[in-house]
């Protein structure tokens, strides 16, 4: 079972938000195929374009534990997840959070796709922290906190509308 998580909110002197439990995404009814042989349909047709296949190798890993410096396939680290699913999908990323976001091509909040990295920061206001894989419907996986497996989160959580720093969409080399 997969749930929408809510951020701990660690140093803030904002009240804790009540966390609520979002309907499950619905699940694509498509044939599975292996995750490092993407079909036709997610290869990108040019520079930019989305691809699925990353959406869909993220939501395989929740319930996967956080485990930092892991990437995968059994644990994950916060970039160590992206940089897993991007491989599994044919696309090379780099491996750490800031170098993931001064790479790929940016996209605005509103363009989001499935497969685009999202942005976030934490402690460091406007510097990205840490990244997550936008799925749809404004909600995006990511393995953030090392006490929850890899889940998935509600972007539109004011947390994550406050630390939202942009998002990227990279392509097949």
């Amino acid at each position: 079972e997969t749930t929408t998580t809510e951020p701990e909110q660690e140093t803030t002197t904002e009240p804790e938000q009540e966390t609520t439990t979002e309907p499950e995404t619905p699940t694509t009814t498509e044939p599975e195929t292996p995750p490092t042989e993407p079909d036709g349909e997610d290869e990108p047709s040019e520079p930019g374009e989305p691809v699925t296949g990353v959406a869909a190798a993220a939501q395989a890993q929740l319930g996967k534990p956080y485990r930092y410096g892991a990437a995968g396939p059994d644990a994950f680290d916060n970039s160590g997840l992206l940089y897993y699913c991007y491989r599994e999908a044919g696309i090379t990323v780099p491996r750490r959070t800031g170098d993931l976001y001064n790479q790929g091509t940016a996209v605005e909040k509103d363009a989001l796709q499935p497969g685009d990295a999202v942005f976030f920061w934490s402690e460091n206001e406007g510097n990205p922290e840490f990244a997550a894989i936008y799925i749809g419907d404004g909600i995006c996986i990511a393995a953030r906190q090392e006490d929850k497996p890899v889940s998935e989160l509600n972007m539109t959580y004011p947390y994550f509308e406050e630390h939202y720093v942009g998002a990227r969409r990279y392509s097949a080399d």
